[in-house]
């Protein structure tokens, strides 16, 4: 982390230790398939309208990006590792498909990259970084970058937990040139 980082402890969606504070730069793995149940009235309650929508109690996810989104600057950028359910849960008109909406009527989602699976040390799913932007340049306006790296690997010699895969610093960079 730079020198200038700013970490607190404790949960960022209730006690809020930077509710006042925007960031150039954010870097997020929130956990996935966590319920939320524990902090619903804290949640329903909030005061700060960072929140437009509210998912399945089941999967805080669009929460924490909701949350994260609220704390970018205007020229700050974000990205978020999540897994599928971020992007393919909720019927139309639900909690999740409006905050998906939310996210891109504001044209702040500057890029969706899909990463191989076993590629984190719990979990062998597919994660997806959203790449938000709050100042996209002109000629990304209204437009959005998908990018397919799930191929984008190399088997590790040894697995760790249900990590068999890494991203080479040489897929690294061709993933970063594709963006």
């Amino acid at each position: 982390f730079r020198e200038d980082s700013d970490i607190c402890y404790g949960n960022t969606l209730t006690s809020i230790p930077h509710i006042g504070k925007k960031f150039d730069v954010i870097v997020a793995n929130p956990p996935y398939g966590v319920d939320w149940k524990g902090y619903e009235k804290d949640i329903k309650n909030d005061k700060t309208e960072r929140f437009v929508a509210l998912p399945s109690i089941s999967d805080g996810q669009l929460i924490f990006a909701q949350h994260i989104v609220y704390q970018l600057a205007d020229e700050g950028i974000a990205v978020v590792v999540h897994n599928g359910s971020s992007l393919f849960s909720g019927d139309a008109g639900s909690g999740e498909s409006q905050i998906r909406k939310y996210f891109f009527d504001n044209d702040w989602v500057e890029a969706l990259i899909q990463l191989p699976t076993d590629e984190f040390f719990n979990t062998n799913i597919y994660t997806y970084l959203w790449v938000f932007n709050k100042n996209k340049p002109a000629e990304r306006r209204n437009k959005i970058i998908l990018i397919n790296a799930s191929e984008k690997f190399q088997p590790l010699k040894k697995n760790k937990g249900k990590k068999r895969k890494e991203i080479t610093p040489d897929y690294q960079k061709e993933i970063v040139e594709a963006l």
